[in-house]
């Protein structure tokens, strides 16, 4: 079984819990990780179709404010596409 996928999925998953671009743990204690998971998923695919760290982050942010009706606060979207810059993709582009 191939164990890349979890394993980025988790990685990525983690840059979404640590910027929290629509402040879900803002405020609380209480953290619903699985909440970011479509966007994760939406990430990981433009992020193997070698989209551009801006684009991922501006089209999650595009999708929370449409599919969740959150504003997402300013800077959020910097610090996602700058979380996202650190995911290792190697194995997974290929050219």
């Amino acid at each position: 079984m191939d164990t890349r996928i979890p394993r980025l999925r988790e990685v990525v998953r983690r840059v979404f819990l640590e910027t929290d671009p629509a402040g879900l743990g803002f405020g609380g204690t209480w953290f619903p990780e699985s909440e970011y998971d479509t966007g994760v998923d939406r990430a990981i695919s433009g992020l193997v179709k070698g989209r551009t760290m801006e684009d991922i982050a501006a089209r999650t942010v595009r999708y929370l404010e449409w599919d969740w009706g959150v504003q997402v606060l300013g800077g959020k979207q910097e610090q996602l596409a700058q979380g996202l810059r650190h995911v290792d993709l190697s194995g997974f582009i290929t050219n």
